[in-house]
């Protein structure tokens, strides 16, 4: 998984099949929600990667498909629930978090002399080609108290 920067879809990602064939999607990051979206056009279907950042330690992720054209909701063909190994699965997190993500900040960016909390190296990319929108999200959110 890649951050590009391009529009509609800046998160690229490449996967690799077990006959070798490759596959692309591109996505987009939505509150703590990344979205990969790709048309197949041999199943003639639309398929997208939901990946659903729950906390620090917790993440979901599911696979659905529809038909190309159609306006019906996206079947779910399988859904994974994933726990960071070595983690309490109902830790919290202590320490900065992350100005993109919402998770565990562990890396420090820097934006007009003001020091940020990111998670990977992802979210950084993601900071620095917008940083104004991820300091003002950052801004209300520390008038709002959370």
């Amino acid at each position: 998984m890649r951050f590009s920067n391009e529009t509609p879809w800046p998160y690229r990602l490449t996967l690799t099949t077990t006959d070798k064939a490759t596959i692309r999607f591109g996505g987009k990051l939505t509150d703590k929600t990344l979205t990969f979206h790709r048309l197949d056009g041999d199943a003639k279907e639309e398929q997208q990667l939901v990946f659903s950042l729950l906390h620090h330690n917790r993440h979901l992720y599911r696979f659905e498909t529809r038909p190309v054209g159609s306006t019906l909701a996206y079947g779910k063909k399988y859904q994974v629930g994933a726990t960071k190994e070595g983690v309490p699965f109902a830790a919290v997190p202590t320490g900065p978090e992350c100005v993109v993500s919402g998770g565990l900040g562990t890396s420090r960016v820097t934006f007009m002399g003001k020091d940020y909390f990111v998670c990977c190296s992802g979210c950084r990319d993601e900071f620095k080609a917008n940083p104004e929108k991820y300091v003002k999200e950052a801004e209300q959110k520390a008038k709002a108290g959370k």
